[in-house]
């Protein structure tokens, strides 16, 4: 057998950089920081899109942080909207009692109707077992803002 075929130029470019390739013929990219470049751009609107959801949901929890601090737990649904509010972007939701639907954005719980966001609360975390906290390592801990460090 010759081995002298893996290294000869195939006639495909490099996807990135339009550069001969050499090797295998199947390969795609001329280098390893092509093949990253190439699917780092590739994944780009992934990633803004997951940081768009991300950033709208932390709004949320901003705006009703603030409706919490204030002492309210009923505020009108158009007055949240103005404040930024997107009542599409929640971490969960579920039908509540009297047909109202619930939703969380992370631990604060809220009931809303077609005009109105009302019972507004902070959840109690859940204390962890001894045994689960044994099993995380102090870096394995989230933060408080749920990121693990």
């Amino acid at each position: 057998m010759n081995n002298d075929k893996k290294n000869i130029s195939t006639s495909r470019p490099c996807l990135e950089c339009g550069a001969p390739i050499y090797g295998r013929q199947d390969k795609k990219f001329c280098s390893l920081s092509c093949k990253n470049a190439h699917n780092n751009r590739a994944k780009e609107g992934i990633r803004r899109s997951k940081r768009k959801v991300m950033k709208s949901i932390e709004r949320n929890y901003q705006i009703l942080d603030v409706v919490l601090n204030s002492g309210c737990s009923t505020i009108n649904l158009q007055t949240l909207r103005e404040m930024g509010f997107n009542p599409y972007y929640v971490t969960a939701q579920a039908e509540g009692e009297k047909g109202h639907k619930e939703f969380c954005c992370y631990d604060i719980s809220y009931y809303q109707s077609n005009t109105k966001v009302f019972n507004i609360k902070k959840n109690k975390e859940k204390a962890l077992s001894p045994r689960k906290k044994s099993l995380l390592g102090q870096s394995d801990m989230p933060s408080e803002h749920g990121s693990v460090k």
